[in-house]
């Protein structure tokens, strides 16, 4: 197992993924920046393990409306409890 500390880019990350020839690897808890990288890194042929490239894009556009949803059912439970 190795530690890298290298920008976190596409291209470094290709970089290091064919000096390394690993299985995949995990964007899943990258945060944002990881997340980001997902499709193109899956397009260059890098397994990704733990999430779908897809799943990634879909839920930072929807994640905003999806928490507005959640608060507003929140908000109509507890106006029904009253």
């Amino acid at each position: 197992t190795r530690l890298y500390f290298e920008e976190l880019t596409q291209e470094r990350i290709l970089d290091i993924t064919e000096f390394e020839h690993p299985k995949g690897i995990v964007t899943c808890v990258g945060g944002q920046t990881a997340n980001n990288l997902t499709l193109g890194l899956a397009q260059h042929g890098v397994n990704i393990l733990g999430t779908s490239e897809k799943i990634p894009l879909t839920i930072s556009i929807f994640l905003p409306i999806i928490i507005l949803l959640i608060i507003n059912f929140i908000s109509i439970i507890k106006l029904n409890e009253k």
